[in-house]
């Protein structure tokens, strides 16, 4: 518990030390916030969809804090990946409360996000070849 505590707080001070950058380097004036945009939009998709944010508040606050100096336009699409986020977990809750009342083995450790298209990063499609049954 002291740990995650500590790991917290580390990631608190990391986001707020990238916030001092992007107001000293006026990130909002810059030609290339674009650049900065694809990067923190990428990396923020990892955090959310593997569950490693340490704080999803201090994700919401640092994101508060670029749209009030970017504007809504700059965080928009961020603010959907957590619109997101929520509305999946809404929809497992409700989907886990009805599995309980049906007998479907190993569907309990299903877990599902359901991401609009627009908001979150794109990547190159991978061919993955699955052993036949």
């Amino acid at each position: 518990m002291v740990n995650k505590q500590r790991y917290n707080l580390l990631f608190i001070r990391q986001r707020q030390l990238v916030f001092e950058q992007i107001r000293s380097a006026n990130l909002c004036g810059l030609v290339r916030k674009d650049v900065f945009e694809a990067f923190y939009k990428k990396d923020l998709a990892k955090r959310l969809l593997v569950g490693k944010s340490a704080s999803v508040d201090a994700e919401k606050s640092m994101l508060s804090k670029l749209k009030q100096e970017c504007g809504g336009h700059f965080t928009s699409k961020l603010e959907g990946m957590f619109k997101d986020m929520e509305l999946s977990k809404d929809i497992m809750l409700a989907f886990k409360q009805h599995m309980t009342h049906v007998e479907a083995p190993g569907i309990s450790e299903l877990t599902v996000n359901i991401l609009t298209m627009g908001y979150w990063p794109t990547y190159t499609p991978m061919e993955v070849n699955l052993p036949e049954a």
